[in-house]
């Protein structure tokens, strides 16, 4: 599955002082070393960042004695930057995606604020079935979903896999979403919607507020009001 890039609404910020920010951003991560600005002009910024990640890590051997491991991994990380639309779009999501955020939003001051936004769908959707074998995915719909020359729609999928319907149909929609509603059937023998909202928290019929997890790589933030 091609996933999308992370978009971000960023506050009224100038090329120079937008430029300033990224520069510093290297040292918010505490890493002066990986990041190199690749192209800039009064309307986009291009720019790379490698850094290294470190955990230690701890293993139980068959006779259960503990071990410890340094992991190494290796982040590439490519920002695009459209100042006049106050865009910022990251390729190459790292999996620590909540403490990454944190780190976006110190480096760009606390005028940056941020929360989180929609999920992409297909890791929602399936989270929801690896949490719950019983649950089946009978319907999605999208709410306020601009595509294309419709200034708005609703866009609606249902049957057998309705996620990759839409998944196939508009590629390009998970930007796009306003509220989504997936129609399943839940367990403990209850149907009925589930709600997905900006907080990226869930309300099913039975009133229970759950939460979960990013499988991979996706996710939107936008600016609070």
């Amino acid at each position: 599955m091609k996933y999308t890039p992370v978009k971000f609404l960023v506050s009224d910020l100038d090329t120079s002082s937008l430029s300033k920010r990224l520069r510093k951003f290297p040292y918010t991560l505490k890493k002066q070393k990986g990041f190199r600005l690749e192209n800039v002009t009064k309307d986009f910024i291009s720019a790379r960042f490698i850094y290294k990640l470190e955990e230690l890590k701890k293993i139980q051997d068959p006779m259960g004695h503990e071990t410890e491991f340094l992991s190494i991994i290796f982040q590439n990380i490519e920002f695009e930057i459209y100042p006049l639309h106050r865009i910022l779009i990251i390729h190459n999501l790292p999996r620590s995606s909540r403490y990454f955020f944190s780190l976006i939003e110190q480096a760009f001051g606390p005028q940056f604020s941020m929360k989180l936004g929609f999920f992409n769908m297909h890791n929602i959707l399936q989270h929801l079935k690896e949490t719950d074998t019983n649950a089946k995915v009978t319907q999605v719909s999208l709410k306020s979903v601009r595509l294309n020359k419709l200034n708005e729609a609703d866009v609606t999928a249902r049957g057998d896999n309705p996620d990759q319907q839409l998944m196939e149909l508009y590629p390009d929609y998970m930007d796009k979403i306003h509220d989504m509603t997936v129609q399943c059937s839940l367990p403990d023998n209850i149907s009925g919607k589930i709600k997905f909202t900006r907080m990226g928290s869930v309300t099913t019929p039975n009133s229970k507020h759950l939460q979960w997890k990013p499988l991979i790589t996706n996710l939107i933030l936008s600016q609070l009001v």
